[in-house]
Protein backbone atom coordinates (compact mmCIF):
# COMPACT_ATOMS: atom_id res chain seq x y z
CA UNK A 1 0.00 0.00 0.00
CA UNK A 2 2.79 2.46 0.87
CA UNK A 3 4.36 1.87 -2.51
CA UNK A 4 1.20 3.11 -4.22
CA UNK A 5 1.31 6.38 -2.26
CA UNK A 6 5.02 6.73 -3.00
CA UNK A 7 4.48 6.33 -6.72
CA UNK A 8 1.33 8.49 -6.69
CA UNK A 9 3.32 11.35 -5.14
CA UNK A 10 5.97 11.00 -7.83
CA UNK A 11 8.50 9.59 -5.36
CA UNK A 12 10.33 7.61 -8.01
CA UNK A 13 11.18 10.85 -9.81
CA UNK A 14 12.37 12.76 -6.76
CA UNK A 15 16.00 13.79 -6.71
CA UNK A 16 18.09 13.77 -3.55
CA UNK A 17 17.74 17.54 -2.86
CA UNK A 18 13.95 17.34 -3.20
CA UNK A 19 13.79 14.36 -0.84
CA UNK A 20 15.96 16.12 1.76
CA UNK A 21 13.86 19.28 1.37
CA UNK A 22 10.69 17.29 2.07
CA UNK A 23 12.32 15.65 5.10
CA UNK A 24 13.17 19.11 6.46
CA UNK A 25 9.98 20.97 5.57
CA UNK A 26 7.26 18.52 6.55
CA UNK A 27 8.31 18.08 10.21
CA UNK A 28 8.82 21.85 10.53
CA UNK A 29 5.32 22.54 9.23
CA UNK A 30 3.71 19.93 11.46
CA UNK A 31 5.68 21.25 14.47
CA UNK A 32 4.41 24.75 13.75
CA UNK A 33 0.82 23.53 13.78
CA UNK A 34 1.33 21.62 17.02
CA UNK A 35 3.04 24.66 18.55
CA UNK A 36 -0.34 26.40 18.36
CA UNK A 37 -1.49 24.13 21.20
CA UNK A 38 1.37 25.15 23.50
CA UNK A 39 -0.04 26.49 26.75
CA UNK A 40 -3.47 24.89 26.36
CA UNK A 41 -3.30 23.01 29.67
CA UNK A 42 -3.51 24.25 33.22
CA UNK A 43 0.05 23.09 33.92
CA UNK A 44 1.86 25.50 31.59
CA UNK A 45 3.30 28.86 32.49
CA UNK A 46 3.56 31.93 30.34
CA UNK A 47 7.35 32.04 30.70
CA UNK A 48 7.65 28.39 29.64
CA UNK A 49 5.54 29.02 26.55
CA UNK A 50 7.62 32.07 25.63
CA UNK A 51 10.82 30.08 26.07
CA UNK A 52 9.55 27.25 23.89
CA UNK A 53 8.45 29.68 21.18
CA UNK A 54 11.74 31.59 21.32
CA UNK A 55 13.71 28.38 20.78
CA UNK A 56 11.55 26.51 18.31
CA UNK A 57 10.37 29.14 15.82
CA UNK A 58 13.89 30.04 14.56
CA UNK A 59 14.70 26.33 14.17
CA UNK A 60 11.52 25.73 12.16
CA UNK A 61 12.18 28.82 10.06
CA UNK A 62 15.73 27.67 9.37
CA UNK A 63 14.53 24.24 8.30
CA UNK A 64 12.00 25.80 5.93
CA UNK A 65 14.63 28.18 4.54
CA UNK A 66 17.06 25.33 3.87
CA UNK A 67 14.31 23.25 2.26
CA UNK A 68 13.37 26.11 -0.10
CA UNK A 69 17.04 26.54 -1.04
CA UNK A 70 17.30 22.80 -1.71
CA UNK A 71 14.16 22.86 -3.84
CA UNK A 72 15.42 25.77 -5.92
CA UNK A 73 18.90 24.30 -6.39
CA UNK A 74 17.44 20.83 -7.00
CA UNK A 75 15.65 22.15 -10.06
CA UNK A 76 18.95 23.14 -11.63
CA UNK A 77 20.88 19.95 -10.80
Amino acid sequence: MERHFYLLAGGAGWSLPVTVAALLALPAISAFYTLNFTGCTNFTSRSGVKKEMRISIPIMGGALFVSVILLVTGRFL
